[in-house]
This record gives structure tokens, C-alpha cells and sequence, in this order.
């Protein structure tokens, strides 16, 4: 901006032909600038004007709201990930639950009660393996 008030307040108006045109087209594109953006700068000095009616202590308890706005905003987020957690957790836990149920465990466990029995025979001489535990 300070360029653009350099340029249209320069009392340089040439020495010849060819730098009044340079100069010219200076002044054409900055003017053509200035309207481009007049509305945008309207705007800005509106949204300054605004800017000043918030006093200190209302712009602090803004930023306090923002701050635990975000800080809820964190929490749920870490609240839904759980929760997601958790489902896939309890999903897990089903299908080993239901594979546990359907495999077959009689053989084994009777294998391995014999086992027991046999193994116990021979540490004591007065066990027969019809003893049950």
C-alpha cells in the first residue's frame, strides 16, 4: 500500500514521451488496482471497526470458550475412538468365544486325564488307575 501511495502522490511526471507513457500505464494499472479492491478494503475497514467494540476482558472470555470449544471437541473425538476401540475389541472376543465353542475338546481332555492317571500310578505304588481325582 505504501508503494501505491508513493506512485499516485509522485510529483514525476517525465522528461520525454516514452517515460510519461511508462508512467502512465503505472498509474492506469494501480487506479484499475485500487478499484479492483475497493469493495475487499471497504470490508476489511467495516470488519476493524467491529474489531474494535470487543473490550479486553470480552475478547479473553472469547478465547477461554474457544479453548475448552476445542477441548470438548478433542474429548469426543477420543470418546468415539474408544467406543470404535471397544466394538472391534468385543467383535474380536465373539469370534474367539465362537470358535472356542465349536471345536471339539472330548478327545483331548480324555487323553490327557489318562495321561494324568498313568503318570500318577507310577509316582505312587498304592494308586490303581481306576482311582479317579
Amino acid at each position: 500500500m505504501l508503494d501505491v501511495l508513493r506512485l499516485v502522490s509522485s510529483e514525476d511526471v517525465g522528461r520525454d514521451e516514452q517515460i510519461v507513457q511508462i508512467l502512465l500505464k503505472m498509474h492506469k494499472h494501480v487506479a484499475d488496482e485500487l478499484k479492483n479492491y475497493a469493495e475487499t478494503i471497504e470490508l476489511l475497514h467495516t470488519q476493524a471497526k467491529n474489531l474494535t467494540l470487543i473490550e479486553p476482558e470480552q475478547q479473553k472470555k472469547l478465547m477461554e470458550l474457544t479453548k475448552l470449544r476445542k477441548q470438548r471437541l478433542h474429548d469426543a473425538l477420543s470418546l468415539y475412538w474408544l467406543i470404535s476401540e471397544s466394538d472391534g475389541v468385543k467383535q474380536w472376543i465373539s469370534e474367539k468365544e465362537f470358535m472356542l465353542k465349536t471345536m471339539d475338546h472330548g478327545p483331548r481332555t480324555s487323553r490327557v486325564d489318562e495321561r494324568q492317571r498313568v503318570a500318577c500310578c507310577r509316582c505312587q505304588p498304592t494308586c490303581s488307575p481306576a482311582d479317579e481325582f
